[in-house]
């Protein structure tokens, strides 16, 4: 069978006929999360549904159990249902192994393929009016390897910038961060293995975007504080812009959109104890070309901060984040 492709309605009848006791992993008592949906149709269908959750003050789930793991369960369970991270599902698949259960059911799109870090194949396209995101597959990546961004080419090849070596420790990271010390590269994968870019080592490389008609790479430096373009016909630094903690790079029109945050590296503590941070940081709209600063948004003490990605769309300016529960916009001027 091809894990890859949709499972067809027929293997999916058979599974559910085939079980009787589902544990469910990340039930919740809050009945407008998906998780308590299914657990309540699963469990009115007659199925004997066994919620699982680690919070010691959950303790019942529509008048069920709630068990604080799988192995703390005390009867055969059939299959497992995870309503949990992507980086969370070896390890509840792990738990499922140890405890005998015959199916492992995720949710859609929900794929994990550790310890081994890999760049994830998805297929977007359109029927009508609908769109679909179909899973191809993965690229395992090499252990001395820390990915964050990729830019692909039309071919199905593509660059990706490595910000670290992956083990690397908080003194080291910090000495990168103070000192702007080389930690890391862009690399060329075409279809068989990476090959390092010459003369694109730098200070944690960030987000990187391809201009594949003019053969020009957006390398954003997150820890050396600058944007760079990159010829790759000549594989020098043509062009470089200063900012603080420059992130992802969007290209639109004749502009290059990049977000930057305007504190320092120690102050994002603080964020650790909320959700949403509202550090102040800033949005730069710059030249495509020449990299020169056409216009500058400033924001602080905002529901929204840390910001990722800045994409325009008409008038509004959309915004994602490493450290929200939201998407924020804000309207160009």
């Amino acid at each position: 069978m091809n894990h890859n492709e949709p499972y067809s309605d027929q293997y999916l009848k058979e599974i559910l006929q085939s079980v009787k006791t589902i544990a469910m992993v990340g039930a919740s008592p809050d009945k407008t999360k998906f998780s308590y949906g299914v657990l309540r149709v699963l469990h009115e269908t007659g199925y004997d549904m066994i919620p699982v959750n680690p919070k010691p003050e959950i303790t019942e789930i529509r008048n069920l159990k709630v068990y604080p793991n799988l192995a703390a369960i005390d009867r055969p369970v059939d299959m497992v249902e995870v309503f949990r991270k992507p980086e969370d599902l070896y390890g509840v698949a792990q738990e499922a192994i140890a405890i005998g259960a015959k199916v492992l059911w995720g949710q859609i799109g929900v794929i994990n393929h550790f310890p081994k870090e890999s760049i994830e194949m998805f297929e977007l396209s359109k029927k009508d009016s609908s769109w679909s995101l179909t899973w191809r597959g993965c690229i395992n990546v090499p252990n001395e390897y820390y990915f964050n961004d990729i830019g692909l080419k039309k071919d199905g090849s593509f660059y990706a910038s490595h910000m670290y070596k992956r083990d690397i420790t908080f003194s080291e990271w910090l000495m990168v961060t103070i000192f702007k010390s080389n930690s890391g590269h862009v690399v060329l994968w075409e279809g068989d293995e990476f090959k390092k870019i010459p003369n694109t080592d730098g200070s944690g490389p960030n987000g990187i975007t391809l201009d594949e008609v003019e053969n020009l790479l957006y390398i954003s430096y997150n820890q050396g504080d600058q944007i760079v373009i990159f010829d790759l016909s000549e594989n020098i630094k043509v062009k470089s812009y200063f900012v603080q903690s420059p992130d992802n790079i969007h290209l639109e029109s004749n502009s290059a959109w990049i977000t930057s945050l305007d504190f320092q590296p120690n102050d994002i503590g603080d964020c650790d104890k909320r959700i949403s941070c509202s550090l102040p940081f800033s949005v730069h709209e710059l030249d495509r070309n020449s990299l020169e600063l056409k216009n500058k948004y400033s924001f602080s003490k905002t529901v929204f901060g840390l910001p990722t990605v800045a994409v325009p769309v008409n008038e509004k300016i959309y915004m994602g984040s490493f450290h929200s529960d939201r998407i924020g916009y804000f309207i160009k001027e």
